[in-house]
């Protein structure tokens, strides 16, 4: 904590888990890093009623479908590290992705990054390091 305030929340193998359990964290405005690992139910992921401007490192990790990941990306217009290895999630997803222009690093599974995704990522975020993962 900084100041009294919570910046780092962590959520682990919780498959019961739902948005309406995490909706709390929406009420967290310095939080800088979250992480939900292992929770097979998409509707965990929170969806922010405001921005979550402090966050910085947000990782989703094993997923079974993370529908609501882009909804919540254009919440974080600050992110600078994302870690979505594991987890599966629409198509469409790269728009959301480099729409979050301050990214520095990316670690995503090679199902995700293909080469092509690999390079319209690079090409419109050149600052950010991709990691590749099995």
């Amino acid at each position: 904590m900084i100041d009294g305030a919570i910046v780092k929340v962590v959520a682990r193998d919780l498959a019961e888990l739902s948005g309406t359990d995490l909706g709390v964290i929406s009420l967290l405005p310095s939080l800088k890093e979250l992480s939900i690992v292992g929770c097979p139910n998409s509707d965990a992921i929170p969806l922010p009623t405001r921005n979550f401007d402090s966050l910085t490192d947000l990782t989703i990790r094993n997923f079974e479908n993370a529908d609501r990941l882009p909804e919540l990306l254009s919440k974080c217009p600050n992110l600078e590290h994302l870690d979505i290895a594991g987890t599966r999630f629409p198509q469409l997803f790269v728009s959301n992705i480099v729409a979050c222009k301050k990214l520095k690093t990316i670690e995503a599974s090679k199902d995700f990054l293909t080469d092509s995704v690999q390079s319209d990522i690079s090409s419109k975020l050149p600052n950010c390091s991709i990691k590749v993962t099995e």
